[in-house]
C-alpha cells in the first residue's frame, strides 16, 4: 500500500501546467477548442451532446432545484 501511495504522489508532482498542453509555448496556436479553453478556462463544443440529452439534463437539474 506505501508503495501504491509513494507513485500516486510522485506522478502527481510531476504534473505540472496544463495537463494536455504539458511543454506547449503559449504563444502557440492549435486553430481549434484547446485555443479557447487555454485561454477561457473553458470551451463550447458543439454538437458535442444531442440536443434531447441536453434538454434531459437541463430538465434533471431544474427538478433536482425545485425538490430543495
Amino acid at each position: 500500500m506505501a508503495s501504491t501511495t509513494e507513485t500516486i504522489a510522485n506522478a502527481a508532482h510531476q504534473i505540472t501546467g496544463k495537463l494536455f498542453l504539458r511543454g506547449a509555448k503559449e504563444e502557440q496556436s492549435f486553430g481549434d477548442f484547446r485555443d479557447d479553453l487555454l485561454r477561457d478556462g473553458f470551451a463550447v463544443v458543439k454538437g458535442a451532446v444531442p440536443r434531447e440529452r441536453a434538454d434531459k439534463y437541463a430538465e434533471d437539474m431544474f427538478q433536482w432545484l425545485e425538490d430543495l
